[in-house]
């Protein structure tokens, strides 16, 4: 893998004035803490971070000659990590889909075979709906294959400005410049003010991805249905065969679409867009993806909010099984 040229961005992320306390929260942050507090060390014997001035950092040579490093680990940590994730994507749709599209079908069959005997107009709509669902994943399923390699361009530079970020905040943590009014302590863990000019700087590298991404995610709320979808075309199979009005028959289907969520539910986003995050400002972004100057490397592989489901298919626990990262 080609190493990351790191661009030390310090001065044009944090404007600050000169301090010589060896103090600042992200020391912790990043498990510099030997250094907290240490004597300065000659800037001139350190290979990278090249903001700070000889006898002017936080941080031994050990450490921040590490870093080139470290930036190299943590974009290929990342790359593999959306990669497990691009594998449990393409699975879903090349896979599971298919084999709903199939139960769908039969579904499908059957509501048209009991149609007649079905007189709840409640009923009628709810099996109307679910019958309709096979024509919209055989519409949606070719869109997403089509715009995967964008999702994963628009993804690759969201990470590469994201590690540039990070080696940066690492060296503003060594700096003993002030940071009073940009990085404080709250319930102690450090909490970062950025610039406008840095949220609007990662919003334009990330938020097509994050908008891509809720897309992409799209298909694994309708898995949500593969452990009910059979019952539900059992029972319509049951009203069919019995005679006009059988209330066993009704009962049964009126058990089974109980027991299943409704296609709202079902269809929801499950990897959402953060809720007022658009093309021109995601604070999201920095209140999250970024938080603390640091990456949250989870929600950089969903590329969005969570939005949490109870219960899911085959019996496991639907947000563990839908927001599946590998």
């Amino acid at each position: 893998m080609n190493k990351l040229f790191i661009v030390l961005l310090s001065a044009t992320i944090l404007a600050v004035s000169v301090r010589s306390a060896c103090d600042n929260p992200l020391l912790d942050t990043f498990g510099f803490t030997a250094a907290k507090g240490a004597t300065a060390a000659a800037g001139s014997a350190l290979k990278y971070c090249k903001t700070l001035k000889a006898g002017q950092s936080c941080c031994n040579a050990a450490i921040v000659d590490k870093f080139q490093d470290d930036a190299d680990a943590l974009l290929e940590r990342l790359t593999d990590t959306v990669s497990d994730r691009d594998l449990f994507l393409v699975k879903v749709r090349t896979e599971t889909i298919p084999g709903l599209t199939s139960k769908f079908a039969a579904l499908s069959t059957a509501a048209s075979a009991a149609s007649s005997k079905l007189s709840d107009p409640t009923t009628v709509a709810v099996v109307n709906t679910y019958a309709q669902i096979q024509t919209s994943l055989n519409a949606l399923v070719p869109q997403l294959k089509s715009a995967f390699a964008s999702f994963q361009i628009s993804r690759a530079a969201c990470v590469v400005k994201l590690v540039t970020f990070q080696t940066a905040a690492w060296c503003f943590a060594c700096s003993p410049a002030a940071y009073t009014g940009v990085v404080s302590t709250v319930n102690n863990k450090a909490v970062v003010s950025f610039s406008d000019e840095i949220k609007d700087t990662l919003t334009d590298a990330c938020y097509n991805y994050l908008s891509l991404s809720q897309t992409q995610s799209s298909l694994l709320s309708f898995s949500y249905l593969s452990s009910t979808i059979d019952g539900i075309t059992t029972a319509l199979n049951g009203v069919a065969n019995a005679a006009q009005g059988d209330k066993t028959a009704l009962a049964a289907l009126a058990t089974a679409l109980a027991a299943s969520p409704t296609v709202t539910e079902a269809s929801q986003q499950v990897v959402a867009l953060p809720a007022g995050c658009t093309a021109d400002g995601c604070d999201w972004i920095v209140d999250t993806l970024f938080e603390g100057g640091k990456i949250n490397e989870d929600s950089l592989a969903l590329g969005g909010e969570i939005v949490s489901v109870d219960g899911g298919a085959d019996g496991d626990d639907g947000e563990e099984k839908l927001m599946k990262i590998a």
